[in-house]
């Protein structure tokens, strides 16, 4: 259900014409089952009132109904609850900010901005044109209709207001934004990270032309059916810690993995996802190193989710490797399951120190005890046993020869024996 609030001066003319139309036109569209509009005022001038008369008129006469509206006035808890709030002029989304406390998931928006022409809709109770308000207002509707119909089409659309709503209070401190597209929601943050983007940027998209994983391999990444985000972290940390926040971001994957799926997750050390053998999810953790301090600047962690699967599959050379969280999609399961990985990942980072998810990811690790091959980055290659993860978790082998090593994910790659992916 994707949740729209318009909102105007008083909430007697322009924002319930506008939020009428758009249930109206959603309707004749087969879409009113999974849009809802509702309106609201920045101001109590009107608290109570009904739709002022000229404008019910005007709404009547080109067929769209507007019975048991109220006025109300808008409050900062309508920013969680609504996915979109669409002011009518310069003057609404200035009041908006300000009721709002701000736009951290850049949801605020003016309702002719989205037909491209950009400007405001006059107030016909002032002006008392309302068929010239209703045409301005009927182009603004049409244009968020068209734009949302991607995600009013989808069996399981992503918002940054349904992760909000999905978290609850966990949801503090964090600014969400939902993208349709994007190149790399990592590369996009990092771009960000470098021009000040505070600590707990969400970026999550729909598709990404350029998603990426480990050693720059692809990462599949269809619109409709995964979850890609990536989240800044500014955290205290000196370089050689960085494998600890791609350890605690695979558990808190895992578990999420767990919550919206009901079945066991696996943890291919260091950074892969497993359901039942296959890959569902994969971490890339990438930032930078203060010059100053030693320490990072900042962290950005990517997680890429195969929530369900791709229509005409996964391609060939992923088909017998990649699998979904869930048989097929499901309303809110993607929220659901970044509001889930969210949370436990901000718990584990915030006490990185104490290594909280050090268990949860032993817990889960499929390596120990495994024949494996260990893939060098100069390309060579040799048979071991692994044996456990340490306390920094990495990996301790055996080799054949009875020599012993503690390997880094940042230096080799793995292949278990019988498995067909690195």
């Amino acid at each position: 259900m994707i949740k729209v609030l318009f909102i105007c001066h008083g909430n007697i003319c322009r924002s319930p014409m506008a939020a009428c139309l758009l249930r109206a036109l959603a309707e004749r569209e087969g879409l009113s089952d999974r849009l809802e509009a509702d309106s609201a005022a920045v101001t109590c001038e009107e608290l109570g009132n009904p739709v002022y008369p000229p404008a019910r008129r005007t709404l009547e006469g080109h067929g769209v109904p507007c019975d048991g509206h109220r006025a109300r006035q808008l409050t900062a808890s309508d920013y969680v609850a609504f996915d979109y709030l669409i002011g009518m002029d310069a003057s609404n989304l200035r009041r908006m900010r300000s009721i709002c406390g701000g736009d951290p998931d850049r949801r605020l928006s003016l309702l002719m901005d989205w037909t491209g022409r950009g400007g405001d809709v006059a107030d016909p109770w002032y002006s008392g044109d309302f068929e010239t308000a209703f045409r301005d207002i009927e182009a603004g509707c049409r244009a968020v209709l068209e734009r949302l119909r991607p995600l009013l089409e989808q069996e399981d659309p992503l918002t940054a207001g349904g992760i909000r709503r999905a978290m609850g209070e966990a949801a503090a401190g964090l600014r969400i934004e939902a993208l349709e597209k994007a190149t790399s929601t990592n590369l996009l943050l990092r771009d960000r990270a470098e021009a000040g983007a505070p600590d707990g940027t969400v970026l999550t998209a729909e598709t990404q032309t350029q998603g990426r994983g480990r050693r720059a391999r692809r990462f599949f990444s269809p619109p409709g059916c995964g979850l890609y985000l990536s989240v800044l972290l500014r955290p205290s940390l000196p370089p050689e810690d960085a494998p600890l926040l791609t350890a605690a971001a695979a558990a808190a994957a895992a578990e999420a993995v767990e919550a919206v799926s009901g079945r066991a997750a696996q943890i291919k050390w260091v950074n892969d996802v497993l359901l039942d053998g296959r890959k569902v999810c994969g971490i890339l953790t990438e930032g930078r190193v203060s010059a100053e301090t030693g320490r990072f600047a900042y962290v950005v962690v990517g997680a890429g989710f195969n929530v369900c699967p791709p229509p005409g599959g996964f391609p060939p050379e992923l088909a017998e490797l990649a699998g979904t969280v869930l048989p097929e999609a499901a309303d809110g399961a993607r929220s659901r399951l970044a509001a889930e990985f969210l949370r436990r990942l901000r718990g584990y980072a915030a006490r990185l120190e104490e290594r909280t998810f050090l268990e949860p990811y032993r817990a889960r690790s499929v390596v120990p005890g495994r024949r494996v091959t260990v893939y060098r980055t100069d390309g060579t290659q040799r048979a071991a046993r692994a044996l456990a993860l340490d306390e920094r978790c990495r990996l301790v082998v055996a080799y054949d020869d009875g020599s012993r090593e503690t390997l880094d994910s940042g230096e080799v790659s793995l292949r278990m024996e019988g498995a067909s992916y690195v």
